[in-house]
């Protein structure tokens, strides 16, 4: 049977449109009943805590009447002392007056005789209100110091000469206050109350003891906000709404509660008058529903469970695909596909959301870090260069800057080495030049150069490593490793702490230990940190770092066949780094580092560079090493040039505007300029394979990354000496 049939006999009785209007009825009744009395309540507290104001400004007002009297001014304080206790007298809600320093020491009192030692006062907090804004001010319930008795302290300055002499406090008695709520002719079920800015009472109706604190829910409720109305318990444990106001003036606060029975009565009498009208109409349409309401209300309640399921994020049931509606079947299924596919989705795009998220902070923390690094060897450079611009600068400090320069340089070269590897690695496009390497000796060079690149700022680096550790590896990299284990230990050590590299063989394997005593981790960062810009925020004693040299760590020592691994007993705790490597079979090792090579003999070298520092800083660097060096800013005046000159080694930049590097020498190739016996060195700050394989297949014989390290420039230089001595051998032999 089609659905439609069921509605059509359904719409005959108006059973389920009259118990939705009812029941909208109902609630808005409640809630309008309710609301009548947030509104009353509300009110009438309001005018409640104006007539505590009004009470307290009135003993203000008698304060500055007294305030003013002629033997205060004229400093006849025994006089005055006579005054305070007849204005005491006729105050009958007042304990008693005194008068005090701004210090808070007391100078009279109306309960003692004139000339009595008097203590400081111990309610101090209002006596700063007063000393600090001049105005007058109310202080919270206290006990007495003199004769234990609970008080309120009204406090009004009183200056001369335009200066802050005195201050005039009356001793206010609770009960007055208990009057003021006695006269609200409240209902013996209500509770009104007064409490101080401390949350503790002032006077309440029932009676509550003067300074017992207020209810933790009123406590709460008057911290939020200075009105409002809350449902909560009471110091009676009574369940109450309770109407709140605190004073701009005093900072007190009063409150209203009503039982929440009698709260709630008035509205469920509201409700049950609607819902007896409601219950007729329905047992008037039952004989005509009951018939039909068998058929089809429970496949639609389901249908509905279904629907709020889905809506609320859950499976829902599937009870509905067996309904024998159709209508009722297809529906059940389509609101069950549908909230498959809305589960998925929200999971996707949470995951995607989460993704997203960390990409985006990750890469902003990364940004900041990288922009940060820079910054300082560039600052140490541009302040050595400024240095060394000086003509009156001392030798001793000249050298001192070009050693500044030449760490700086160093570290900017390793950083960004460090980010053109970590994207090779990731991407696996480093291919390792495996030899037998005595690691000792590597590790070594490693610590020679982190205590070059930060003498002076940082730990001490201890070694132990007395046997020789033979691995198969590239030296390169394996130098890249410790260095950057160094680094980071650097980074999250004091200058105070301390670093120790350990290098042992166990078993088949070569162990290397980098120890400090710095910052430590978490058990949660352990494996995130080698992730990539991972930053610890922890570290007390961080110094930067990009997040990616511990990144390199781990995928360099996974293509050395090796693990890497962290230890830390906690934050600040120091940590250690282990690595551990394969020994290697062989029995030399390519651990002995070669002295760098030096030209044999003065060379004509051709600079082709479109900037001109570069230039001139590899002109002078040359002409140093006693070679003659020429020029050119661009491609076709480095043809020119080296047609002029017939240079031995060509130094040529690929990235320049016009021709670029690589066309240069491709034409000097195919010319008699600089022919196939003569040099071509691209010097670029492209260093990318794909980069190296353009170069070689212009013509070039090496590929050098800007900055080149000066070693291997002169390696390549001595071998360019070699090859051109053994052309002139052999045309000199030819010509005999």
């Amino acid at each position: 049977m089609r659905l439609r049939s069921r509605v059509f006999q359904l719409t005959l009785g108006m059973v389920v449109p009259s118990i939705v209007l009812a029941a909208v009825l109902g609630f808005i009744l409640v809630e309008h009943e309710r609301e009548v009395y947030r509104e009353g309540a509300i009110d009438r507290n309001r005018a409640f805590m104006i007539a505590v104001d009004s009470e307290i400004r009135g003993h203000m007002l008698s304060l500055n009447a007294l305030a003013a009297s002629k033997n205060l001014a004229s400093g006849d304080l025994r006089a005055f002392h006579d005054e305070a206790i007849r204005i005491h007298k006729s105050q009958p809600d007042w304990q008693r007056i005194h008068l005090m320093t701004p210090s808070g020491q007391q100078v009279l009192n109306s309960s003692r005789p004139f000339g009595t030692k008097l203590p400081i006062s111990k309610e101090m907090v209002t006596v700063g209100r007063v000393v600090s804004t001049g105005l007058p001010a109310v202080g919270g319930i206290f006990q007495s110091q003199l004769n234990g008795e609970l008080s309120v302290p009204v406090r009004v300055p009183i200056h001369q000469n335009g200066e802050l002499r005195y201050i005039l406090t009356a001793v206010i008695k609770p009960e007055s206050f208990g009057r003021l709520i006695e006269a609200q002719n409240l209902p013996a079920s209500w509770v009104n109350g007064i409490v101080d800015e401390n949350g503790r009472f002032v006077a309440r109706l029932p009676y509550r003891p003067p300074g017992e604190l207020g209810s933790a829910a009123f406590r709460a409720a008057t911290a939020h906000s200075t009105e409002g109305w809350y449902r909560g318990l009471t110091v009676d444990g009574k369940d109450s709404y309770t109407a709140y106001k605190t004073s701009e003036f005093t900072h007190w606060s009063a409150g209203f509660a009503i039982p929440a029975a009698e709260v709630n009565a008035a509205a469920w009498r509201a409700a049950g008058l609607v819902a007896i009208g409601t219950l007729l109409l329905v047992l008037c349409a039952i004989p005509f529903a009951n018939w039909v309401s068998r058929r089809i209300a429970s496949p639609i309640a389901e249908l509905e469970e279904a629907a709020r399921a889905m809506g609320a994020g859950t499976m829902p049931s599937g009870t509905t695909a067996h309904s024998e509606i159709r209508e009722v079947r297809e529906v059940g299924q389509a609101i069950i596909d549908a909230a498959i596919a809305i589960r998925d989705r929200q999971q996707l795009l949470e995951r995607e959301r989460l993704a997203l998220k960390a990409a985006d902070r990750a890469k902003d923390e990364f940004l900041a870090m990288l922009g940060h690094e820079l910054r300082n060897p560039l600052s140490a450079v541009s302040n050595a260069a400024s240095a060394l611009d000086r003509p009156v600068l001392p030798l001793e400090n000249r050298l001192e800057a070009q050693a500044v320069i030449v760490r700086q340089t160093a570290q900017l070269t390793r950083l960004v080495n460090d980010l053109l590897d970590v994207g090779r690695v990731v991407a696996g496009k480093i291919e390792l030049e495996r030899a037998p390497v005595e690691l000792t000796n590597v590790a070594a060079a490693a610590v020679a150069a982190v205590r070059a690149t930060n003498s002076g700022a940082a730990p001490q680096i201890s070694a132990d490593y007395t046997e020789s550790v033979v691995v198969q590896g590239d030296p390169a990299r394996l130098e890249q490793i410790i260095t950057n284990l160094l680094s980071n230990a650097v980074t999250h050590t004091p200058t105070t702490g301390s670093i120790d590299v350990c290098i042992v063989k166990e078993a088949d394997f070569a162990v290397l230990r980098v120890t400090d005593t710095g910052a430590g981790f978490s058990d949660e960062d352990r494996e995130a940190m080698f992730g990539l810009f991972y930053q610890a925020e922890s570290a007390l004693h961080r110094k930067g770092g990009l997040g990616i040299g511990l990144t390199l760590v781990k995928r360099l020592v996974a293509m050395h066949g090796g693990s890497v691994s962290a230890f830390s007993a906690g934050h600040g705790k120091g940590s250690t780094f282990t690595v551990r490597l394969p020994l290697s079979n062989a029995t030399d090792t390519a651990a002995a580092r070669e002295e760098p090579a030096t030209a044999a003999q003065s060379l004509k070298v051709l600079v082709i560079d479109d900037n001109e520092d570069v230039r001139t800083s590899m002109r002078l660097l040359l002409e140093s090493a006693g070679h003659d060096v020429y020029v050119a800013d661009s491609g076709a005046s480095g043809l020119a040039a080296a047609g002029r000159m017939s240079p031995h080694v060509s130094l040529i930049d690929i990235g320049m505007p016009g021709m670029d590097g690589y066309e240069v020498a491709r034409q000097m190739r195919r010319t008699s300029i600089n022919g196939g016996d003569r040099y071509l060195i691209a010097m670029t700050g492209y260093g990318l394979p794909d980069d190296v394989r353009l170069a070689r297949e212009a013509g070039f014989d090496e590929h050098l990354t800007k900055p080149a390290d000066w070693d291997v420039l002169n390696a390549l230089l001595a071998k360019a000496a070699g090859r051109n001595s053994a052309e002139v051998e052999r045309r000199s032999g030819n010509a005999f």
